[in-house]
């Protein structure tokens, strides 16, 4: 109703001054030519690129593919009367702004304002809509506050402004959602359906689908507040934009114009201004009229208010429009009291003028008490200055997000997430602000007490002794480190982020004896959820060095399938190097043992040696052991037992080594240990052949017997470039060692062996001489021990292992007479 009755009378002042303004117009034509409206004419039959992308029911392909929408109705209106060719550009949203950013695109509409985007892009300067986003959620499913959104699951548009607000706001509260980002909204719409996401960003125009066609519900969380603007490539398409923004200006300020058709088309909006109607149609027709126009029409400017005025005035007296008046105040009124949010009206100098229940609750304040006070005064001093305040009073931001402390009546401090926002009058001018907080102390108690966790936590696992990590497996078959301690470096030699973003490099590592074998306990871990404990082998990457690992994890299956173990891994080398040795040394005691037991049991150099031969090569696996005696009268050393730990290697049992010319066999006279590390590198003509009997690397230990050469204990590994180790040097020794002593003792039987059946026949005597002789036997003894100690000393050995009792009491008392 309104709207015609403005038509009628703006109708009426066109005949008026039809005449006058058609006189004017035809001289200034005659006159200046066409030169008054140079400035107004477009550059005919300009091709111009305009992106595309869905954005329903702003801009979006229609089922045809053809461009539809609010926007793609305005650039059409706006390219007839400039007389531009489109040529439509279809894209996605990310995709679309780098076209614009390299020039492949001239103009892209529906783009909300930011400093960013306008360090990038170039805007008109016109604003052509208003938009918000919002959180939409299922029926069942409500969303009171942003707090709700923890853990959440929240479909996004990929680089949208309002989803870098939305994660900005979560930030702030501590709130830590699940961001899933989607091309286009049909895509989040997808996955809604299929369950991958439970909440939706989306704006206010397709938000009002969704409610209608999906039951989607709104919730009170308003992201980002803007303006939606055309932009061009950065300082290349200027002369579009002016033309554009002078457009607009001519549409908004005409009634029915392209832009209303539009608007009540697409977005179903009639909240124009009635007084913003009839202002711009009067300056469009200051701006379309002559000069003389002009001055005609400034002298009905008052009367055209004034009935402005009127009808206006007649309708708020309307019983209808003041029922619809009090409801719309009884709902603000509504949600102002009972809303679970602080919110204050505040002067543009900062005074409070209106605050509802919910703020003064949270600062222990009556209403009456906060009214009239400045924000300062219940601000904490380090907050009250905040430089965007004065930024949102100048117009430059819209509004702003910050935490801030507030001081409660009773001193305390409380803790709040504040958004401060601009509001304006119908001429556009600043009029008050509008502060929304929320408080969040018992949030900041409780981050606060978790950080003072965590720290610890992280302390503690910084000190750990190795590598603490949290392993996950998930359905897929893919794994990942999500969390890792530093440790890890000095257990891997490669830092904390390296493993985080590639978990596969850690089995890389493990020993290939041991990969399988880790894998499948891992395998099985996950399947019976029981604890995962296992030792074995890497290689250091950097080092090359070998470590024992042992890692122990307990298994915990997630809601969506995925297995996850809090593990560690600790450096166990050193303990291993330690049971190594010790199994090793008690080998070798059990070695030396039984070559020893061998020795006392008997006498025969042949059984001794191939005791001593076996038993050192079961010690030390893959070596080949001999006894080589040196035979002077022949001047030659030959084998006497061997023992092969293969049947690959010929035997050589009686095989003879000349001694002349031979380089080792003067070494060992010299009783010097010859150690050769690679047959290959022999070039003596004496055991060069012996080298292509035995090829790889020899160890000769000299057998000394009363400081002569007897012979060699002789090992040898069938590798080149071996290297001979002080542990088997010095176990070679230890056998050495006892073999000597077993020559010795055999020689020594020997030289008695001959009086051996004399003492038979002495215990057939009575015992009367058999006492006598025992007399005359160990004066005998006695003297000769200055003669040849080691003889008699055997003897005595012998008549003691024959009768003990006795030969050592006729002992004792011998030496004592």
């Amino acid at each position: 109703m309104k709207s015609i009755i403005i038509r009628q009378f703006v109708q009426r002042q066109k005949k008026v001054l039809k005449n006058a303004g058609f006189t004017f117009l035809f001289l200034t034509l005659l006159i200046g030519g066409d030169s008054l409206f140079t400035p107004f004419i477009a550059q005919a039959h300009e091709i111009l690129r305009v992106g595309v992308y869905a954005n329903r029911p702003k801009i979006f392909l229609d089922q045809r593919g053809q461009p539809s929408g609010f926007w793609i109705d305005l650039i059409e209106a706006i390219a007839t009367k400039e007389g531009w060719t489109i040529d439509y550009v279809k894209c996605e949203w990310e995709d679309c702004l780098r076209r614009v950013e390299q020039g492949q695109i001239d103009i892209l509409p529906d783009v909300a304002y930011s400093e960013e985007c306008n360090r990038r892009f170039d805007f008109n300067q016109e604003v052509v809509l208003a938009s918000w986003s919002t959180i939409y959620t299922r029926p069942k499913q409500p969303i009171f506050s942003i707090l709700d959104l923890d853990g959440q699951r929240i479909g996004v548009l990929r680089s949208s402004i309002q989803y870098t607000d939305l994660v900005q706001e979560a930030y702030q509260f501590g709130v830590e959602p699940l961001f899933i980002e989607g091309d286009e909204f049909s895509d989040l719409f997808e996955m809604l359906d299929r369950g991958e996401v439970d909440i939706l960003l989306l704006n206010r125009f397709i938000g009002k689908e969704a409610e209608q066609e999906r039951s989607l519900v709104s919730s009170n969380i308003l992201v980002r507040p803007s303006r939606l603007h055309f932009i061009a490539p950065r300082d290349r398409s200027d002369h579009i934009l002016k033309r554009i923004d002078y457009h607009l200006n001519d549409l908004k300020a005409t009634p029915d114009s392209a832009y209303y058709k539009a608007e009540e088309q697409w977005l179903k909006s009639s909240s124009r201004s009635l007084w913003l109607e009839s202002r711009t149609g009067v300056i469009a027709l200051m701006f379309v009229l002559p000069p003389m126009a002009i001055l005609l029409l400034g002298l009905k400017k008052r009367t055209l208010q004034q009935e402005i005025d009127r009808r206006k005035q007649a309708e708020l007296r309307s019983p209808e429009t003041e029922r619809q008046l009090m409801h719309s105040e009884l709902r603000f009124r509504g949600i102002f009291e009972q809303v679970a949010v602080g919110i204050v009206h505040e002067s543009l100098d900062g005074y409070l003028e209106d605050c509802n229940p919910c703020f003064c609750e949270m600062l222990g304040y009556r209403k009456e008490d906060l009214i009239g006070l400045h924000a300062n005064d219940i601000t904490h001093p380090d907050d009250r200055v905040v430089p965007d305040l004065s930024r949102l009073r100048s117009g430059e931001i819209s509004s702003f997000s910050l935490e801030q402390r507030y001081l409660h009546r009773d001193g305390s401090i409380v803790w709040s997430n504040t958004t401060r926002s601009l509001l304006y009058d119908p001429q556009g001018q600043p009029l008050s602000i509008l502060t929304v907080t929320i408080n969040i102390s018992t949030h900041k108690q409780a981050k606060a007490a978790l950080q003072h966790i965590e720290q610890r936590f992280q302390n503690m696992a910084e000190n750990i002794p190795g590598a603490l990590f949290r392993y996950v497996q998930r359905v897929d078959g893919t794994t990942a480190v999500i969390y890792m301690n530093q440790g890890c470096f000095e257990l891997w030699e490669v830092p904390a982020e390296v493993v985080s973003e590639n978990a596969s490099c850690l089995w890389e590592m493990i020993h290939p004896e041991d990969r399988d074998r880790v894998m499948a306990s891992v395998q099985q871990s996950a399947q019976r959820l029981q604890l995962w404990s296992e030792q074995f082998q890497i290689t250091m990457p950097v080092s090359h060095q070998t470590k024992w690992i042992e890692a122990a994890g307990r298994p915990e299956r997630m809601e969506n399938g995925d297995v996850m173990w809090d593990t560690l891994m600790i450096d166990v080398s050193d303990r291993k190097w330690a049971e190594a040795t010790l199994e090793q040394n008690f080998r070798r005691e059990q070695t030396l043992h039984r070559v020893l037991q061998t020795i006392r049991q008997s006498l025969d150099l042949q059984t001794i040696f191939e005791t001593a031969t076996m038993e050192t090569a079961r010690l030390l696996p893959g070596l080949d052991c001999t006894v080589v005696r040196y035979l002077p009268e022949k001047r030659v050393w030959r084998h006497e037992v061997e023992y092969r730990c293969t049947s690959d290697v010929p035997n050589l049992l009686g095989f003879e080594i000349p001694d002349e010319n031979n380089p080792f066999a003067e070494r060992l006279k010299q009783l010097e240990i010859v150690c050769v590390d690679n047959t290959e590198d022999l070039t003596d003509p004496v055991n060069q052949p012996i080298a292509a009997e035995l090829p790889g690397a020899w160890l000769l230990i000299p057998l000394v017997i009363e400081n002569r050469v007897w012979g060699s204990f002789s090992l040898n590994v069938a590798r080149y470039h071996f290297r001979w180790s002080e542990e088997i040097i010095e176990l070679a020794t230890a056998v050495a060692d006892q073999l000597e002593i077993a020559v010795q003792q055999a020689e020594l039987y020997r030289r008695v062996k001959p009086i051996a059946p004399n003492s038979w026949k002495i215990k057939r005597l009575s015992p009367k001489l058999r006492k006598l002789l025992k007399w005359v036997t160990g004066r005998l003894m006695l003297r000769a021990v200055r003669w040849n100690g080691r003889i008699i000393c055997f003897a005595f050995l012998a008549l003691m292992r024959r009768n003990p009792r006795n030969v050592g009491d006729h002992f004792v008392r011998m030496d004592s007479s």
